[in-house]
C-alpha cells in the first residue's frame, strides 16, 4: 500500500484543471487548513465539477480554456478561505491562549453562537465573518477577557501541555 500526505487548502497545486482534467476533493487540496474540514469542501467542489461538466459537454469543449471554469466556480465557493484559514492556523500555533478565549466564548454565548460557529469552520459561511464589527468585537474582547482571567486571575491555561 502506498500513502501520501493530503493537501491542505491546495498546497502544492497550481491549477486543479487541464485538457480533459479536473482535480476534485482531497486530491486537489479542498481541505480547510484550519479545521481539517473536508466533506463540505469537497461535496461543494463536486457541484463545481458537475457544473463544469455540464457546460463542458454541452460546448463540446473538453480544452483547458473550459476545464478552468471549474478552478474559478470552486475559488468562489470556498477556496479565497483557504488563505485566511491558514493566517489563523498559525495565529492560533504561536498563540493557543485564542483557543482558549474562542471556547470560552463559545461556552458564555450558547448554542445560537456555537450554531454560527460550526457554520464558520465547515465552510458553510465565509471566515470573513469574523470581521464584522459586531463579531470582531466581541472575539477581541473575549481574546482580553481570557488573557486577564489567564494571566492576572490565575485560570487554568486548557492548553498547556505538561511535562
Amino acid at each position: 500500500m502506498r500513502a501520501a500526505s493530503l493537501r491542505l487548502g491546495s498546497q502544492g497545486l497550481t491549477t486543479s484543471y487541464d485538457d480533459h482534467l479536473l482535480i476534485i476533493g482531497d486530491a486537489a487540496g479542498h481541505i480547510d487548513p484550519l479545521t481539517g474540514e473536508g466533506i463540505h469542501t469537497a461535496m461543494m467542489g463536486g457541484q463545481a465539477a458537475a457544473d463544469t461538466l455540464l457546460d463542458m459537454r454541452a460546448s463540446g469543449d473538453y480544452s483547458k480554456a473550459s476545464t478552468v471554469a471549474y478552478q474559478r466556480r470552486w475559488m468562489a465557493k470556498f477556496g479565497h478561505d483557504f488563505h485566511m484559514s491558514t493566517t489563523f492556523a498559525g495565529l492560533i500555533y504561536r498563540y493557543p491562549i485564542i483557543m482558549d478565549a474562542m471556547a470560552s466564548e463559545v461556552q458564555r454565548r450558547g448554542d445560537a453562537f456555537m450554531s454560527k460557529w460550526a457554520e464558520i469552520m465547515t465552510n458553510m459561511q465565509p471566515k470573513t465573518y469574523f470581521f464584522r464589527p459586531d463579531v470582531a468585537a466581541q472575539l477581541g474582547f473575549a481574546i482580553v477577557r481570557e488573557v486577564f482571567e489567564q494571566k492576572v486571575l490565575g485560570k487554568a491555561d486548557k492548553y498547556q501541555l505538561k511535562a
